[in-house]
């Protein structure tokens, strides 16, 4: 039990940059993207402001195209937006507002405009995407019968394709239902003959041991192994394997919630020995499942999707040759890409994961830990 690793959620800054997507632009043309509070013309419609915003957000994350910094890790930008009148363009944003944009690495913003046209029958929700510096990447719109306003599903479709119309701006026309059911498939890793590899297991059936850390604790417990953030907006790593030498990875466990957890899961190719940076599989009690990539301690969904859990679920994660990989109880749900040059040349790291938003103390624990590296 050597290295366990704790954060702030709220109080430390830097959302990572996409390490690849979907064919097309380049993923320097893909800039990690914040989406600003939309605002509202008209008294009936003002109070769909963060529903909508919300809806939108979670469409674009499931689409895939553009890396998202989620608006939920800067509550200090959030309480901001809601304090001051609504901003439509990246030239109304004030200093403070760019500094904690440029801080969370969120390169453009999505600006959002809901306009009730009472006479026309019609709602129309118009957004844009812009550099910080004001250049528009896109610029598009769709329309809501009046009567349907208040319809979810409605707007849920809506967003959906308003989210598409956004990725057909860099090569990317699949639909978010397509690509919330059907990720992308890249090539499978071929198989190298002159591979070595190596596999570690641990059931934790060991003394039971408890080590206390900054925002909580983690240790052997009937038979598992448990993570327990005891704050609010916090977040708790352990790195089981720290140090290891390998171009492949693939970590596997049985993992479960047992309170209060956002998300748990699995972590693999952490740079901690030269940069807080790492890639994670994580899960929520809601069926939610997302592919990560941490950047000092912040995190920016690669890929998401959905699973039905089991109660306790057998989680994998593979990295090999530039992907990702993940697995929940056997089945393939999603893959995202990273630049392997970008690795540095020094051990790495696997272990567990939990993170907490507005309630605590959270605990997750795992099982029957399996770790295959291959040289």
């Amino acid at each position: 039990m050597s290295q366990t690793q704790s954060w702030r959620i709220a109080a430390v800054a830097g959302l990572g940059l996409l390490a690849g997507a979907a064919a097309g632009r380049a993923v320097e043309e893909r800039p990690p993207t914040y989406v600003w509070l939309f605002s509202a013309t008209g008294a009936e419609i003002e109070s769909l402001s963060d529903t909508v915003t919300e809806e939108f957000e979670e469409a674009l994350v499931k689409a895939g195209c553009l890396p998202i910094v989620q608006r939920r890790n800067l509550p200090e930008l959030q309480s901001h937006q809601k304090q001051e009148e609504r901003i439509e363009g990246a030239d109304s944003l004030s200093p403070g507002q760019r500094r904690l944009l440029s801080t969370s690495s969120a390169n453009a913003v999505v600006f959002g405009k809901i306009t009730d046209d009472i006479q026309g029958g019609q709602v129309k929700i118009a957004v844009t995407l812009e550099t910080l510096s004001g250049a528009i990447l896109a610029n598009t719109s769709v329309r809501i019968s009046r009567g349907k306003r208040l319809d979810a599903d409605e707007r849920e479709r809506r967003m959906a394709e308003l989210a598409s119309e956004v990725c057909s701006a860099f090569g990317s026309t699949k639909s978010v239902f397509e690509a919330s059911e059907h990720p992308p498939q890249p090539p499978s890793p071929q198989p190298n003959a002159n591979r070595t590899c190596s596999t570690l297991r641990d059931e934790f059936n060991g003394e039971q041991k408890w080590w206390v850390s900054t925002t909580g604790g983690f240790g052997i417990q009937d038979s598992a192994f448990k993570l327990l953030v005891s704050q609010t907006r916090s977040g708790e790593k352990r790195c089981l394997h720290c140090n290891v030498s390998a171009p492949m990875f693939r970590v596997s466990a049985t993992a479960w919630e047992e309170r209060n957890a956002a998300t748990w899961g699995l972590y693999i190719l952490d740079m901690s020995g030269t940069r807080d940076e790492w890639f994670s599989l994580e899960v929520e009690r809601e069926g939610r499942v997302s592919i990560k990539r941490y950047w000092n301690y912040q995190a920016s969904i690669l890929w998401s999707g959905t699973y039905r859990s089991q109660g306790k679920d057998r989680l994998t994660l593979e990295a090999d040759e530039g992907t990702l990989i993940a697995s929940v109880n056997g089945t393939e749900l999603g893959r995202a890409t990273y630049d392997p040059k970008s690795l540095p040349n020094v051990p790495l790291g696997v272990g567990f994961i939990i993170t907490t938003t507005a309630e605590a103390p959270a605990e997750a624990r795992f099982d029957d830990y399996e770790l295959t590296f291959c040289r």
